[in-house]
């Protein structure tokens, strides 16, 4: 009784750091949100996810180096809700500091030229989000002399509401089809030039048939873009607005 009572004062006084939880945890984690995002244990997204993100030597700490998204100065973007990506930085600014009729073009998608070089092209960035699954579709992206590629449009235009609701925003590299180039109002309609041949993009595991993909992390989004708005009324206004099932 003594020796055990003397263990648990041990146990008691033990530094956090010595009670920390097993790094294997963070690893089960990351599978159990691959399982969330998946049709099961035998989508081959899940396997896709598992194998991308879970599966290493560092994979518990990935989660943990991931960037959130903060709203403030940045060197390239500007004043903006922004995210690094590795080298390269994605955000969106304010291109009105008040609201005017007829000029809806409140935001601007920023990135640093380097996140998708293919963005100022004719076939422009292709995206998608995850968590949950939906297509975002093509943008040509233009640049400005001040070292970013951009595009601008209203609140509903530059996807707002997703990048609010999702976990991740993925530009893909492969190339829309002419014949099938569509803006982010009819998303079902999204093919691309896949290795293999033509892919429609309907769900998750239509991308285990494409190359990977640049992965923007969402990760404290919604407050970054809280303050951005609160900052510009424009903008502030254009959120309130219904974007409707498309965005």
């Amino acid at each position: 009784m003594r020796f055990a009572a003397l263990a648990l004062v041990a146990l008691t006084l033990a530094p956090a750091s010595a009670l920390a939880e097993p790094a294997y945890m963070e690893v089960q984690r990351c599978i159990w949100r691959c399982l969330h995002d998946s049709k099961g244990a035998s989508d081959p997204a899940y396997q896709q996810c598992v194998s991308r993100n879970c599966d290493g030597d560092d994979a518990g700490s990935k989660k943990r180096r991931e960037a959130r998204w903060t709203y403030g100065e940045h060197p390239v973007l500007g004043m903006s809700a922004h995210v690094t990506v590795g080298e390269e930085a994605f955000g969106i600014a304010c291109t009105l500091s008040d609201y005017h009729p007829g000029n809806s073009a409140g935001a601007s998608v920023r990135m640093t030229s380097g996140l998708v070089p293919a963005a100022t092209q004719k076939q422009g960035a292709v995206s998608v989000y995850l968590g949950p699954f939906a297509v975002g579709g093509g943008r040509t992206f233009k640049a400005d002399r001040r070292g970013f590629v951009e595009y601008s449009g209203n609140a509903c235009e530059v996807g707002l509401p997703r990048l609010r609701r999702s976990k991740a925003l993925l530009f893909l590299q492969e190339k829309i089809l002419p014949s099938q180039t569509v803006a982010e109002d009819a998303p079902q309609a999204l093919v691309v030039d896949g290795p293999a041949g033509p892919v429609a993009i309907t769900q998750v595991s239509d991308l285990n048939q494409l190359g990977e993909a640049v992965r923007v992390p969402l990760a404290g989004a919604p407050a970054a873009l809280d303050k951005l708005a609160k900052a510009c009324p424009a903008l502030r206004r254009q959120m309130r607005e219904d974007c409707g099932s498309s965005y």
